[in-house]
């Protein structure tokens, strides 16, 4: 069972899976369909998978980080929480050590299991970028699929995808772009000079987002950061978000690239388009 293993690659790939299904099911519902986390307490508190991390802590088992940002910018703060005595769980507790007692043999010493120190604690930073292995085996399943209802199931709004809304202030769509790529600021960065100039930082040359008009716009932000980063890295544009006010990219490096260009290459070029001068994706 994944939830008692020790093996961590195997432990990281359920849980980012699990948390990948968690975004994906994070809709509001309507008349005809329903979703698992509709409340926006859910949506962004995953409580199924923090109890999974709960219960490693109480069996001591290593507490492994899960490599999704869903998980891991929550976890350390839940973990951390003191415990407190509820008196509804205490007039519980008391009642079920008396009608049930092989059931609940030492209460106490799970407790203190459950708030001692983990060994071996990994965790992973809030805004981390997705595990690089876990995040191509998610393209690969899409490139399987092709779908445009699996891409809105299981990708949409998921952390394998950077998003981009149409409102989206264009130095957080650099700044996005080096999480996902697991640059540093030092690396990768944006600066606001005078309105609408955006310089754009990557390995300590500097280059200033030539907008065509007097206002910033997200098109020539991403057409030009994609140029600034190649031949290292790319940006593609997912075709089944086309049309819609949020724009899904996939920012991978050249090798990423490649490897899934040689086994998936006409799946490629019919789901992910190029970005190229001239690209238009917002209009």
């Amino acid at each position: 069972m994944v939830r008692n293993t020790r093996d961590e690659p195997a432990f990281r790939q359920a849980m980012f899976a699990a948390a990948e299904f968690h975004v994906s099911r994070s809709k509001y519902g309507t008349d005809k369909k329903s979703y698992e986390f509709e409340d926006d307490f859910d949506q962004v508190f995953p409580i199924e998978l923090l109890a999974i991390q709960s219960l490693r802590r109480r069996d001591r088992l290593p507490g492994f980080a899960t490599g999704h940002p869903l998980v891991d910018s929550v976890w350390p703060i839940v973990r951390d929480l003191p415990f407190v005595e509820h008196p509804l769980a205490a007039a519980l507790e008391k009642k079920l050590q008396q009608v049930m007692p092989g059931f609940v043999p030492d209460l106490a010493a799970a407790r203190a299991r459950a708030i001692a120190p983990t060994p071996a604690m990994s965790v992973a930073q809030p805004h981390a970028a997705p595990d690089p292995e876990m995040k191509l085996a998610a393209i690969r399943a899409y490139l399987d699929d092709g779908g445009v209802d699996y891409f809105y199931d299981t990708l949409q709004n998921s952390a394998t995808l950077m998003w981009v809304d149409h409102r989206e202030d264009d130095a957080d769509i650099v700044l996005t772009a080096a999480e996902h790529l697991g640059l540093d600021e030092k690396t990768l960065s944006a600066d606001w000079t005078s309105e609408p100039g955006l310089n754009i930082e990557y390995r300590g040359k500097i280059t200033a987002v030539p907008y065509p008009n007097d206002f910033a716009d997200r098109d020539t932000t991403i057409v030009t950061l994609n140029e600034i980063i190649k031949p290292d890295y790319e940006l593609r544009w997912a075709i089944a978000s086309n049309g819609s006010d949020t724009l899904g990219l996939l920012p991978l490096s050249r090798a990423q690239w490649e490897s899934l260009e040689a086994t998936h290459p006409q799946q490629i070029a019919e789901l992910f388009r190029k970005i190229a001068p001239g690209s238009v994706m917002f209009g």
